[in-house]
């Protein structure tokens, strides 16, 4: 079974799920994590049990984790009173981020840097991260101003291991590979202007058909156990 990590409302993973089927893939969300069924022990990552689509999955059934969210926040926690949800959301968030590191399947991508979905959870880093790879990259400036929006990409790669998913030329897509390697990430969108400079990339490319089936190989026909720890 495929773990999805990700929030109540997220469309995309409806469309994996509907694309996998409910027998490969279920959805776990804020009020799995505080459900009763959780039993996970330090001893043995293998074994125990959690709480995925509302019903408890023992561990040994999970073939592999996709994670689509950087933390748990409180304010999704309505189910918990609002006087302990900051602290709850803490806790949840360390507990995912404990089990995500140590699970002995391929996890999509681990938790790094203080965010679920690792490695970078804001956009500079991963532009700075490409300027020290050699990449060309726009350069990005923060102030308290207001910014207009900025122009959509006119090329997009989204990565899944070594497969690429879209139309751009090969310099464009080796850059991407060579920033999803620099960066240790398993799943990997990465936006470019028309001049082949790095624009913006995260860990959340969209569910269409070629990545979610490019995720489906990569857990149902993982990598040897010594290089999960790179998943």
């Amino acid at each position: 079974m495929l773990i999805v990590v990700g929030g109540a409302r997220d469309a995309q993973i409806d469309r994996l799920i509907r694309r996998l089927g409910p027998d490969r893939a279920v959805r776990m969300d804020v009020t799995d994590l505080s459900a009763t069924g959780w039993r996970l022990g330090t001893d043995d990552r293998g074994d125990g049990v959690v709480v995925a689509g509302g019903r408890p999955l023992p561990v040994a059934q999970v073939s592999g984790v996709l994670v689509r969210r950087l933390a748990i926040y409180p304010q999704e926690l309505t189910h918990v009173h609002e006087d302990d949800r900051a602290y709850v959301a803490a806790e949840l968030t360390a507990m995912l981020m404990w089990w995500l590191t140590v699970l002995e399947v391929p996890v999509l991508n681990r938790p790094a840097r203080g965010v679920l979905c690792g490695p970078f959870g804001r956009p500079e880093p991963w532009l700075a991260l490409g300027a020290q790879l050699g990449l060309a990259v726009v350069s990005e400036t923060r102030t308290r101003d207001l910014r207009p929006a900025p122009a959509p990409p006119h090329w997009t790669v989204s990565l899944v291991g070594d497969a690429a998913i879209g139309t751009a030329p090969r310099n464009v897509i080796a850059a991407a590979r060579r920033l999803a390697r620099g960066a240790g990430a398993t799943v990997l969108q990465a936006a470019f202007d028309a001049e082949g400079r790095l624009t913006a990339a995260d860990s959340f490319p969209p569910l269409d058909e070629p990545v979610i089936d490019a995720i489906a190989a990569r857990v149902w026909k993982p990598a040897p156990r010594a290089l999960l720890a790179a998943s």
